[in-house]
């Protein structure tokens, strides 16, 4: 029986075009903002910095008008173009792990997570919130001195008492209603810390460093200890003038979970899990908290830790725009712009809180249903103007943050380009990349920033080149990823902090499949497709599944299946993919940044194609009718035009007649016409 004439061209077509390609790989790119860690330093500093005058009213409405897409105020030379590289050199990258078939269906938190064990430090045996008056007595004797509170308000049941020892010079121990609070030994010459640590058998304990807000190094921190090494401001190298002993707090814990933000994850959830049981309305390590979990995937973690530090400290902007990350990584596309644009018409918001709400709101307004680059663009170039002048800020929270906006405004800025309506996007998309990867780099080099940057870089790059005609070859990207991606992984053991490296090489892999495919390099970008599903899945093992992440992973399985359908004209085997993307992304997801309906829907359209020339043809119907629902509510809801819809009626009406029922077809036949009409016309 000879097959039917479905339209099948217009859908293809669409398929390689850019606006298809675009649009997959701005849905990835998304996801992937939504689940990269931006640098959390000090929210509270960050708060706490003055607005700049007369820009802390309401937010404007913003229209761009502009034909020409836009350059950077300064731009950095040509960068050389990149060697080819086979992608099937990398097969062998990480033997160590193995991949399993599928992606995104593992169990989380497999791994028991390490815990703080606690040793307060003794002092020639007084332990301070331990020990009492009558142990210091026992142990050391009568005081040389004994200070009584000079302040009619201090407590006079405290006390202040010296001693005079023998190698370690003056020793001050403060009490408190009978109790041990606080040694302070005043060393008689500085000591370095390593020499210290060995004679008060601290070396087995992981310390972390105390700034000061322009990140002079105050002090040395051992918190399973309680102990504070004090560092003496007059001396040319590190030295110590000063160790306190004081009961162990919940604040030191917190200090070096924020200095090691980037990893060992394990064990820095492990110090902010404690400092929560010691100090359950810390709002700052809740805060903390949710940055973590936000960067290694587990978004529902994330949001509850963002919403009790927002409970605990309702005026924090940071905790707020953390929080609208999440909500918008969750799918709450909604409840996340209302967030962002209330906290940018707040009053005196501080001027880097305001750039990174700008960039988040950009974010959103990009991966909208209406898809407003223009509007995106003004937000993000905005945020750059709000940022710049503040990266040369004296306080470290500051200029960090607003490297870091920096950074993110000028790889959005390249996105909003690449996928906008814009003149010249070939030649401007570059210089806002090679912006972006001078912050980037020049944070790597003098703000102790993590490498993972160049991997952000890349995988950017990946993702706005994609959106760019004629198609841009990845394979110099593709490398970089990479290689960033072994050198990182090849830093660490934490599990958590190599799943997220997983997962990012895995986007890397999906961008350069796509930019491989509308290349017409259809091995390649097979071989590309197999790296993505392998480093996806790597990564997925601790994360907590979300329908945005079995939607993109569709996409993947979507994409490698039309590279058989469309390149290798070969539908049995297209359709063992289809089948694999189909149980993803059939369900509508509604309210996601990833719900854009025009490619949701034709996606469905176009497997339902292959799986009538596969002869499986209740299946092809079935689809094609789910993606004709999307394309209409679509329609429905202002968001699409009748035109549209063409394809996917012509198509209905098609198959309805091959299959003898006549009446559906005529129906399709009649809904298709307009369109078609309308298609024509255009």
């Amino acid at each position: 029986m000879q097959s039917p004439r479905i339209n099948i061209w217009p859908t293809i077509r669409f398929f390689l075009t850019p606006e298809f390609i675009l649009a997959t790989g701005f849905l990835l790119a998304v996801f992937l903002l939504a689940v990269w860690l931006p640098v959390a330093l000090a929210a509270q500093a960050l708060d706490d910095s003055a607005s700049p005058p007369g820009d802390a009213g309401q937010i404007e409405s913003v229209l761009i008008r502009q034909a020409v897409s836009p350059t950077p105020d300064s731009q950095t030379p040509d960068s050389q173009t990149p060697d080819s590289q086979t992608p099937g050199e990398d097969q062998d990258a990480f033997a160590d792990d193995e991949a399993a078939p599928d992606l995104a269906t593992h169990d989380t938190c497999a791994a028991p997570a390490p815990r703080v064990c606690l040793s307060p430090a003794a002092f020639e045996g007084i332990v301070p919130g331990k020990s009492t008056a009558a142990d210091l007595d026992r142990a050391w004797g009568q005081p040389t001195e004994t200070i009584a509170p000079k302040d009619e308000k201090a407590d006079q049941d405290a006390q202040i008492r010296v001693y005079d020892h023998e190698s370690l010079g003056r020793i001050q121990v403060h009490l408190k209603r009978g109790q041990v609070q606080l040694i302070q030994i005043q060393l008689p010459a500085p000591a370095a810390p390593e020499d210290l640590a060995e004679q008060l058998a601290l070396a087995d304990v992981r310390p972390t460093y105390v700034p000061d807000a322009e990140g002079h190094l105050l002090g040395l921190a051992f918190p399973e200890l309680g102990v504070l090494m004090s560092i003496d401001p007059a001396s040319d190298s590190l030295q110590v003038a000063q160790i306190i002993f004081e009961p162990i707090d919940a604040q030191p814990f917190v200090v070096r979970a924020e200095s090691n933000l980037h990893g060992p994850y394990q064990l820095n959830l492990a110090d902010l899990e404690f400092a929560i049981e010691r100090q359950a309305d810390y709002a700052y390590a809740h805060w903390l908290t949710a940055e973590i979990y936000f960067a290694i995937g587990k978004i529902d973690r994330a949001r509850a830790a963002a919403e009790r530090a927002v409970e605990l400290d309702r005026n924090s902007a940071s905790f707020r725009v953390t929080l609208a990350r999440c909500l918008a990584a969750g799918g709450q596309y909604d409840a996340a712009i209302k967030l962002v644009t209330t906290l940018l018409n707040r009053k005196g918001l501080a001027p880097v809180i305001q750039a990174q709400a700008l960039v988040l709101l950009g974010d959103l307004i990009a991966a909208g249903p209406n898809r407003n680059m223009h509007q995106a663009l003004k937000l993000h170039t905005k945020a750059i103007r709000l940022a710049d002048p503040l990266a040369v800020a004296k306080r470290v929270a500051v200029r960090r943050a607003a490297k870091e906006v920096l950074i993110d405004a000028h790889l959005a800025t390249a996105r909003d380009i690449a996928w906008g309506n814009w003149q010249q996007r070939t030649q401007t998309v570059p210089k806002w990349l090679e912006r972006a990867s001078a912050f980037a780099e020049e944070s790597i080099d003098n703000e102790h920033a993590s490498l993972e940057l160049r991997l952000r870089i890349a995988q950017q790059a990946l993702s706005a080149y994609s959106g760019v005609t004629p198609p841009v070859e990845p394979s110099g990207w593709v490398r970089e990823a990479r290689q960033t991606a072994d050198q990182l992984l090849a830093s660490t053991d934490d599990p958590l902090f190599r799943q997220r490296i997983h997962w990012q090489l895995g986007m890397a892999y999906f961008h350069a499949l796509v930019s491989a495919r509308a290349g017409g390099q259809d091995e390649t970008a097979l071989d590309y497709g197999h790296l993505a599903i392998k480093h996806l899945d790597l990564g997925a093992r601790e994360r907590e599944t979300t329908p945005a992440d079995d939607h993109l992973v569709g996409r993947l399985f979507f994409q490698i299946g039309t590279v058989h359908a469309v390149g290798r004209k070969d539908a049995a085997e297209a359709v063992t993919w289809y089948d694999r993307a189909a149980k993803r992304l059939a369900a509508p997801l509604a309210g996601s940044l990833l719900a854009d309906p025009r490619l949701h829907g034709n996606s469905l359209i176009s497997m339902g194609v292959t799986y009538w020339q596969a002869d499986q043809r209740d299946r092809a119907v079935a689809l094609t009718e789910t993606g004709a629902e999307i394309l209409r509510s679509a329609v429905a809801g202002g968001l699409l035009k009748e035109v549209d819809l063409s394809v996917a009626f012509g198509n209905l009406s098609t198959m309805h007649a091959e299959l003898g029922d006549n009446l559906a077809a005529r129906r399709y036949a009649e809904r298709a016409e307009p369109a078609s009409q309308q298609r024509k016309r255009r």
